[in-house]
Formats: structure tokens, sequence, C-alpha cells
């Protein structure tokens, strides 16, 4: 009987330090490190911290886009943004590794999963260097929305004004990189731009232009009501691309303008394949979200394109399809949709 009894003791102990062991990094409050965080490879641990620590990864990113816990996604926010809760900012802190985001309150190996997922396929802007200034993925996004926004006087109180000239001429930009190759851009004009990027940030960030507005009052209020159906149906959310509507929409400038790995392609398909492929998301849903949602793309925008956006050959996310419905706007923006389509 007390051998029956200590072997019952030694069983249930083993068994309560297994469940504690393999417990340990869904518990979002262990101090142990992730499994998963300290299993990424080198280039699915950039992509994460390039994304955790890019501005426009915002709460509303990372706990709806990305599906982390709540606390997680706040957690992430608030040690990137410093004490003022802004970011980009002079006290914003960078995470320099994936150790650095384990250390996060809430982070482990659920959201490093997530993370891993989100980052394959809405990849951070990246940086670039052009004529030997460097900008960061965020300086690029708002040089660019700055220099297609911008009227002519006051990027002539930047620069010189035939610099400034040549960049109107021709825009609109999604990347400075376009706008290297101008008559009289040069280091110190693009130094100037860098110089006004949080300026430019801010501008984008006040408010959204009227026509994205609008699209994002008739279109969020369905999106909970459906799912983007393939062999994993996934949630829509909305895209929004100010100034990059100036001209028709292609397969190759929603590429660009997305931000996909290098060596990804884009396909278009036909626009009305992406309504069929919206679904109710529950037996509760409205049944009328999807058809309410094409009568906004419908009314709202034109020019509509279905674009379809693939990861690089080899890439274990290759089943992960990006899926992108977007048209142009009478205020010369790109606005649509987006989800992910699993495709093997």
């Amino acid at each position: 009987m007390r051998r029956t009894l200590a072997l019952s003791l030694a069983l249930a102990s083993a068994l309560s330090s297994a469940c504690a062991v393999s417990s340990a990094h869904d518990d979002p409050e262990t101090d142990a490190a992730s499994n998963v965080g300290g299993a990424l490879s080198a280039p699915d641990g950039a992509a994460i911290l390039a994304l955790v620590n890019y501005p426009g990864t915002d709460l509303a990113v990372l706990d709806r886009g990305a599906g982390l816990d709540a606390r997680a996604a706040k957690a992430i926010v608030a040690a990137r943004n410093g004490k003022d809760g802004v970011s980009p900012s002079a006290d914003d802190a960078h995470f320099a590794s994936i150790a650095a985001l384990d250390a996060v309150a809430y982070v482990g190996d659920a959201a490093f999963t997530k993370l891993r997922i989100y980052a394959a396929t809405h990849p951070a802007p990246a940086g670039e260097t052009v004529e030997g200034v460097a900008f960061t993925g965020w300086e690029s996004v708002a040089v660019a929305f700055g220099v297609n926004h911008a009227d002519l006087a006051q990027l002539d109180k930047l620069m010189d004004a035939r610099a400034a000239k040549a960049l109107v001429d021709h825009r609109p930009y999604t990347t400075v990189t376009q706008m290297g190759p101008q008559s009289y851009v040069g280091g110190a004009a693009l130094g100037a731009l860098r110089k006004s990027a949080p300026s430019f940030w801010s501008a984008m960030h006040a408010a959204p232009p009227g026509c994205i507005a609008t699209f994002d009052a008739a279109v969020r209020p369905h999106l909970a009501d459906v799912l983007f159906l393939s062999e994993s149906d996934r949630e829509i959310q909305i895209v929004s691309y100010p100034g990059a509507g100036t001209t028709a929409p292609t397969a190759a400038s929603v590429l660009a303008l997305v931000g996909a790995p290098a060596g990804s392609t884009a396909q278009l398909r036909d626009v009305g394949n992406y309504y069929v492929d919206l679904e109710p998301s529950s037996g509760t849903a409205d049944p009328g979200a999807a058809a309410a949602i094409q009568a906004a793309v419908t009314a709202q925008l034109h020019d509509v394109v279905y674009v379809a956006i693939f990861a690089p050959k080899g890439s274990i996310d290759q089943a992960l399809v990006g899926v992108y419905l977007v048209g142009r706007t009478t205020c010369g923006d790109l606005v649509g949709l987006t989800s992910i389509a699993v495709e093997t």
C-alpha cells in the first residue's frame, strides 16, 4: 500500500513537472524564453523586428491584423514607443534582438508564431539609400507621402527650385529611389526631405484623406461578417495608399506598394472572383455584408484590380498568397481590401 501510494505521488509529481514545462511558453506571464522565438531563422527574425519597430505597426495592426493577445500587442507598442507614447519620436526604444522582444510581457510562442506569419505577408517597408542618403523604412514612406502631396511652393522651401519642380513633374512616387534620377535631385535635396520625414509622417497620420475615410466608413462595419474563402478562411482588412492612385494600378505597381519580399511575384485575377470568395464569418453573420462591400467598391473606386502576390520560390510561406482588391479614388489615392489565401 505504501509502495503504491509513493508511486502515485511520484507519478503525480512527474506529470505536474511535465505540464509545467510544456505550458511554460503558453503562459503569457512566464519568464521562460520562447522556443519559437529561439528557433526563428535569421530572415524571419529580421522581418519580425522590422515589423515591430516600424512606427506604422500600431496596436490595431498587432491586435487585429496579426492576431496577438491584446496584452502582448499593448506591451510591444508601449515598450517601443517609450515614455511619450509616440512613435516616431526621440525616445523610441527599438527592439535590437528577438531576445529583447521575447522579454516583453505576454510575448511567447503564440505571439512569435503569429508575428512570423504576419511579417511574411505584411513586411514592414524596407529602408533605402539614395545618393548616399540613408532612409529607414518609415522615413521612405513619409517622404514618398510628403513629395506626393506637397505643393511646389512647399517643396521649393526645402530645396533648389529646379529639384522641387522635377519632383512635382514626375510624381507620384512609391519609393525614394524613384526620386533619385530626377534632375537636380541630389544629396542636398534628399537630405532635406529626410529631415522633413517626421513632419511628413505626422501629416500623413493627422487624418485620413477624405476619400479613404469615406471608403473606410462604408466598408469597415461589414468586415466582421465576412471571411476570405480558401483552404484556411481569413479575415479581410482595409488597405490604403495615399497619393498612389493617380494612375491605374497594375500587378507590378501593387507588388511594389505592399513592400513584398524580394523575389515575390504578382498575378492579375478576375475581379469578380474576389467577391465569389467572400463568405459569412459565422452562422449569425449578416448575409448581406459581402454585397454591401462590393457595392462600396463599385460606387467609390475605379480601375479596380484583383492582385495575388506570391512569396519567393522556395519560401516556407509559399502557400500563403496575399490577395488584394484595390482601386483608385477620386482623391488620387489607392484603396481596397486585403487578405491571405492559403493555396497548395
